[in-house]
């Protein structure tokens, strides 16, 4: 048994979740960086709701995923 892909699972979601967080991060870092703590908050609370978006993405039955 090859032990190559234990943990494959976990790994891909971990390295998904944090190409996504960057991705976000690079998105909103010039407003964040002009942001009052409030604010970040803010901009904090929508980057995780977009966040659970995309996560929880069903790609259509037409797709091709």
């Amino acid at each position: 048994m090859s032990k190559i892909a234990i943990g494959g699972g976990w790994r891909l979601w971990r390295a998904q979740k944090e190409f996504i967080l960057e991705d976000m991060h690079k998105k909103h870092a010039k407003e964040l960086a002009a942001a009052t703590p409030e604010q970040k908050r803010e901009i904090l609370d929508r980057m995780l709701k977009d966040f659970d978006r995309q996560k929880n993405h069903k790609p259509s039955a037409g797709s091709l995923w």
